[in-house]
């Protein structure tokens, strides 16, 4: 099985440009997902810290949600 995406360039060259980096907004995504959770986990934060960490991680878990993202 094959997958191929095409794009009609240059006229397509944003949608080509999405297509090409989406692995490493993936890797944005994971990143900072796991710096909140160690944040969380490691690290004894003073409690307003702890409700924006939290508060931030629970924003970021949603919007990986939202579209459909698979970080594993």
């Amino acid at each position: 099985m094959k997958g191929i995406l095409e794009f009609d360039l240059p006229k397509e060259r944003d949608d080509h440009q999405l297509a090409m980096e989406g692995s490493r907004w993936r890797n944005v995504c994971y990143d900072i997902n796991e710096w909140l959770r160690k944040k969380l986990k490691h690290e004894d934060l003073p409690e307003w810290d702890q409700k924006l960490y939290e508060e931030v991680k629970d924003m970021v878990s949603t919007t990986i949600g939202w579209y459909e993202l698979n970080l594993e």
